[in-house]
């Protein structure tokens, strides 16, 4: 899955815009020196769904645990005091360097571990686990404070598993 579905939902015109940009930009798009022309899909969203995405809370805090999108930035203890970057993206070290007291969960990083059928698995590091699976083709959610997974069946990506 990736985020042209989302925009085609939205408008097929703003996907095909947006992929013929990527496919033109290639490596300048990852080296920072060119951008996709975004504005032709956020001028396809209502109002209403822009508000509600910006609404949004960066983290959610439960007694077990603080889900991020990225992960955290080690060096800031207090959660309230971290960056929207660093709950967006995670900071440059985590999870690695993470060694707060609060269990994070957290998506974005494709950092999947497997298990011993070859199955896709969360990566857990110290006091993290991330949960983002999607790229082997498995979505999955984890239940506190007991960690039971919940992992969707592999589907297939253009044609191919995972």
């Amino acid at each position: 899955m990736d985020a042209f579905e989302t925009i085609r939902s939205y408008s097929a015109e703003a996907e095909r815009v947006l992929r013929e940009a990527k496919d033109q930009a290639g490596v300048g798009l990852y080296g920072g020196w060119r951008r996709l022309p975004y504005e032709v899909f956020f001028d396809c969203v209502p109002a209403e769904h822009i508000q509600f995405f910006e609404s949004l809370r960066l983290y959610h805090r439960t007694a077990d645990c603080i889900c991020t999108h990225g992960g955290v930035d080690p060096g800031v203890d207090d959660i309230d005091r971290q960056t929207r970057a660093a709950l967006i993206w995670g900071g440059t070290t985590f999870p690695n360097s993470y060694d707060g007291a609060d269990l994070i969960v957290y998506g974005h990083r494709d950092t999947v571990t497997f298990n011993r059928d070859g199955w896709p698995a969360p990566r857990i590091v110290g006091r993290t686990i991330g949960i983002d699976t999607i790229s082997q083709g498995v979505l999955t959610a984890i239940r506190l404070p007991d960690r039971r997974l919940f992992q969707s069946a592999r589907y297939e990506r253009d044609g191919r598993r995972g």
